[in-house]
């Protein structure tokens, strides 16, 4: 089992970077974004690349949790994080006119984020 309070370490450093991730890269893409999820909604292919992109996104942090032994099935773990953390945030930026109007801003969007992966990431550290 891995030491929790070196996770809870990981969460803030976590959280700093998703939230620079937020800031300087989704946010001033809102319109792209807008358009990749429209059109992975009425013609999945077109979007493949972009959602191939994703998942290398998300294989970085799986190699964090990997080498400190929290993540036992890495497939499960990928989709978890895609569906209930990326995909929702991803939706989230692309809805919102104004990047100042999202409840206490990017960092409190990171902030969630950083949490979802973490309980997602210590639920799938036990074996089901």
């Amino acid at each position: 089992a891995a030491d929790m309070g070196a996770l809870v370490a990981d969460a803030a450093e976590l959280e700093r970077v998703l939230a620079r991730a937020l800031t300087e890269v989704l946010i001033p893409r809102r319109a792209f974004i807008r358009i990749v999820l429209v059109e992975a909604i009425r013609n999945p292919s077109t979007a493949a690349p972009v959602f191939a992109a994703l998942d290398t996104v998300l294989e970085d942090s799986l190699t964090r949790f990997t080498r400190a032994g929290l993540v036992s099935d890495i497939a499960t773990t990928k989709s978890l994080l895609f569906y209930f953390g990326l995909l929702p945030a991803l939706f989230r930026v692309a809805v919102e006119e104004d990047p100042t109007g999202l409840p206490g801003g990017p960092a409190a969007l990171a902030g969630s984020l950083a949490r979802i992966e973490q309980a997602l990431v210590c639920a799938r550290s036990d074996p089901l």
